[in-house]
């Protein structure tokens, strides 16, 4: 039996512990078995090719982006509304434009003297929603004059002024003159007023006295011709 002495049995007592820990180059435990992280439970997820498996809710309004439907086009399959054409203008302003009226576009004389001029007013309204432009009213014959109002706003009205000379030597025959107007209206761009009349004997004559023009011509009844442009 091998007799150990004193110190020599100390030395071997403390080294005992240091004899029980790992070899070196391996890992110690990080943490203690209490404090280890729980392991996922996969029992409850779905399959990845499962096909009862729900959808995942996304965010509200982002739609589907797989698919590339649109949350407009979410909501529109859920109302069951028609979803709105592609390139449709938004806040697209109507189209505006004047519109012209007359009150008549004819106007009769009756009965005046030679050698005197008519006068009237045609009057005209713009029926439209955009100002009304007259660029012109043009006379039949150099027997006419004209006025005219050239700007007319929309529900607004004017007037056009037809002047026609009765010359004597018109006396006992009737007269038709015209004028015509010239606006931006793109459906009536275009129209004619009427100014017809008879025109009797001169102020303190008879018709005896008057020659007609065209009796020197050699062309009877010509007190019945029209006097037209």
């Amino acid at each position: 039996m091998i007799k150990l002495s004193i110190p020599l049995l100390t030395v071997i007592l403390l080294a005992l512990p240091w004899m029980s820990l790992p070899a070196s180059g391996q890992d110690a435990p990080s943490a203690a078995a209490g404090d280890a992280a729980p392991a996922p439970d996969v029992s409850a997820a779905p399959a990845p090719d499962d096909p009862a498996a729900p959808a995942p809710d996304g965010p509200k309004g982002a739609g589907n982006a797989l698919s590339g439907e649109s949350p407009q086009a979410d909501q529109t399959l859920q109302s069951g509304a028609p979803a709105p054409a592609e390139g449709a203008a938004e806040g697209e302003e109507a189209v505006t434009a004047p519109k012209i009226s007359f009150d008549a576009m004819e106007f009769d004389g009756g009965a005046s003297p030679a050698g005197t001029t008519i006068a009237h007013d045609f009057t005209m309204t713009n029926e439209g929603d955009d100002a009304l432009l007259i660029y012109e009213v043009v006379p039949g014959c150099g027997c006419t004059v004209v006025s005219f109002d050239k700007f007319i706003p929309p529900g607004k009205s004017g007037k056009v002024t037809v002047n026609v000379d009765l010359y004597r030597e018109w006396a006992g025959q009737n007269y038709v003159k015209s004028v015509t107007v010239l606006s931006n209206d793109p459906e009536r761009p275009r129209l004619r007023l009427l100014m017809r009349g008879e025109i009797g004997a001169p102020e303190g004559e008879t018709l005896n006295r008057v020659t007609p023009p065209l009796e020197a011509a050699g062309e009877a009844g010509s007190a019945a011709l029209p006097v037209s442009n």
